[in-house]
């Protein structure tokens, strides 16, 4: 089973487009925090996409800062780099949003906005891990 359940931080808005056969898609960043062992606090950054009924609600409604939870699968592809190599992007299919961190979205019902400040973005970990 692949089942994934994550709350945090808008971190960009979504973009959204269509793709090859007419498929809506959104994609955006999502900052998550959780601690460690040692009880230090840890940020991570995954990139989220959504396809479909799921990227029109996140394109429409989602803003940066605001939280929202998602609820979906891990994927991962492989990326060719400019200068050679490949990496393995680890990213999140969104099969369900959830404003607020956790209430179900009822009908257009607005999304609540936070805005806790995160890191710049060139500081943020995506996801990804380096292959020989």
């Amino acid at each position: 089973m692949n089942k994934i359940y994550l709350s945090g931080i808008v971190a960009e808005p979504p973009v959204r487009g269509i793709q090859e056969g007419a498929l809506e898609h959104a994609c955006f960043g999502l900052w998550v925090s959780h601690r460690t062992r040692q009880g230090i606090s840890k940020r991570e950054f995954y990139p989220v996409h959504g396809w479909n009924g799921v990227a029109a609600w996140a394109a429409a409604h989602l803003r940066q800062g605001q939280r929202v939870m998602v609820q979906g699968y891990l994927t991962q592809r492989r990326v060719a780099l400019q200068g050679g190599g490949m990496v393995t992007v680890n990213e999140i299919t969104a099969e369900e949003l959830f404003p607020g961190g956790g209430d179900r979205l009822v009908g257009d019902k607005p999304a609540e906005s936070h805005g806790e400040d995160m890191p710049a973005a060139e500081n943020r970990q995506i996801g990804i891990s380096k292959e020989d």
